[in-house]
């Protein structure tokens, strides 16, 4: 069922529920009108007969009869019956309505002095009435024809009034509904039309004044088509560059392999190739690990992984490792705002992953420093934690810097060394899993990559 039939529906079914509970209340107020009506016209009879009998000395039973015959409205086929105080009728009016009051009832109506009640589909009363000392037990009864054709008269118009209604709510549910849900109708079928091969294609957008939702919808929708028009194509450019990253050590194993099985070689030749291929070997281990790791760093943290880390303990340790692979580089540690109590460098954060970026941006350094001392920053406030880490090489030329944090790129002034345009990306991926921001300076004339974490 579309959203259209379904709108269309759900009002039609309010409106009619509002409708049965209003046409429900007015014909019960109607009809609990005209039932006192017509009582308070039964107790008024009543009072008038009995008045007429016991306080007009010239009228008798005789007369009051004979009034009562030339008076009586036939269509509500009214009855009077006058007791007294034992019971006995004094007076019955002339109808067809053959009745005798039981003890049980004439007792209820002098303890309760009045009393409603039905007779064979009668509507009655009855009342006690004094006239000098005397009680008269009085019981008017009859049938409201003219307030039952008046009731069923408006039955008729309130249930008709109801259809008529509910079929011009239905009516112009239906036309509202298809009215309002035609923008996105037509946002439906643009959005059929976009697939791996068109993300770039837009959704339309009318232009309003207002905001609407489904305007809301179409330009979420356009954001979303952005975001994964940079994905595919971040992909794509990924697997391109990686494809290309290991086809080249994969083809010089392979022919390194293929050269000396062609002939009998020296011992000393198979030593060297054994070197080449180890070297080779471990080129391309490193590869699939920062491969294997920029995919990791592509997942989110989840919070089991979250651990206290205390940034001068990753430092040193992250100084340790570098200084065994790089020990002609010196490492100079400074603080911007020496800490007084080992929580100013707490936070919160992934080890493992930290250790890799902090790593990264050390190798970096060193790699690139051209042998200059590498300077590294800590500082902290109540809020975020700094690294900055500066060596003193070739700066990176500022047509590269916009694309420093892009799988396999490598810029101008690495050139004659070995890497593969892994590390920044890593780095840049991980310190954004932890809600920071990782960016390029230029320092003192000095390449500086700055870190910042929310503790």
């Amino acid at each position: 069922m579309t959203i259209k039939t379904r709108t269309a529906l759900w009002i039609v079914a309010v409106v009619s529920l509002l409708m049965l509970v209003l046409c429900s209340f007015i014909f019960l107020e109607f009809k609990q009108a005209e039932q006192k009506l017509f009582q308070q016209r039964l107790k008024e009879k009543a009072i008038n007969t009995v008045k007429l009998l016991d306080e007009v000395k010239e009228v008798d039973s005789a007369l009051l009869k004979l009034i009562d015959k030339n008076t009586i409205d036939q269509i509500r086929d009214e009855k009077v019956w006058i007791l007294d105080s034992l019971n006995r009728i004094v007076y019955s009016s002339i109808d067809d309505l053959n009745w005798q009051p039981s003890t049980g009832l004439l007792d209820s109506i002098r303890q309760q002095q009045y009393l409603v009640f039905t007779i064979d589909q009668h509507d009655a009363i009855g009342l006690i009435y004094a006239f000098h000392g005397r009680d008269r037990l009085v019981i008017s009864a009859g049938r409201d024809q003219e307030g039952l054709d008046a009731l069923q008269a408006l039955f008729k118009i309130l249930l008709i009034g109801m259809l008529a209604i509910i079929i011009l709510v239905a009516f112009s549910a239906y036309v509202i509904a298809k009215q309002v849900l035609k923008p996105l109708i037509l946002l439906n079928k643009q959005v059929e039309a976009v697939n791996d091969e068109q993300l770039n294609t837009s959704v339309f957008i009318q232009e309003t004044n207002t905001k609407d939702e489904i305007k809301e919808l179409a330009i979420s929708f356009n954001q979303m088509l952005v975001r994964l028009q940079e994905a595919f194509s971040q992909q794509k450019q990924f697997i391109q560059h990686a494809s290309h990253e290991l086809r080249t050590p994969l083809a010089a194993l392979t022919n390194q392999i293929d050269l000396a099985l062609q002939q009998d070689r020296s011992p000393q030749y198979y030593k060297d190739l054994l070197l080449s291929l180890q070297e080779d070997h471990d080129k391309l281990s490193k590869l699939l690990q920062q491969l294997l790791q920029l995919f990791k760093s592509g997942q989110a943290i989840q919070p089991g992984e979250l651990e206290i880390i205390y940034l001068n303990e990753i430092m040193d340790d992250c100084m340790d490792q570098i200084a065994q692979v790089h020990p002609e580089t010196k490492l100079v540690l400074n603080y911007s705002n020496f800490p007084e109590q080992e929580d100013d460098l707490e936070f919160k954060g992934n080890p493992s992953l930290l250790t890799t970026a902090i790593l990264g941006l050390l190798e970096n350094a060193c790699k690139y420093g051209a042998g200059n001392p590498v300077l590294i920053d800590i500082g902290f406030d109540s809020k975020l934690l700094s690294i900055s880490i500066q060596n003193k090489g070739t700066l990176i030329p500022e047509v590269d810097r916009g694309r420093l944090f892009t799988a396999f790129f490598r810029s101008s002034n690495t050139e004659g060394k070995r890497g593969f345009g892994l590390g920044l990306v890593l780095a840049d991926k991980i310190i954004h899993l932890h809600q920071g921001q990782l960016s390029y300076q230029v320092k003192a004339g000095a390449n500086c990559f700055v870190c910042i974490l929310p503790k």
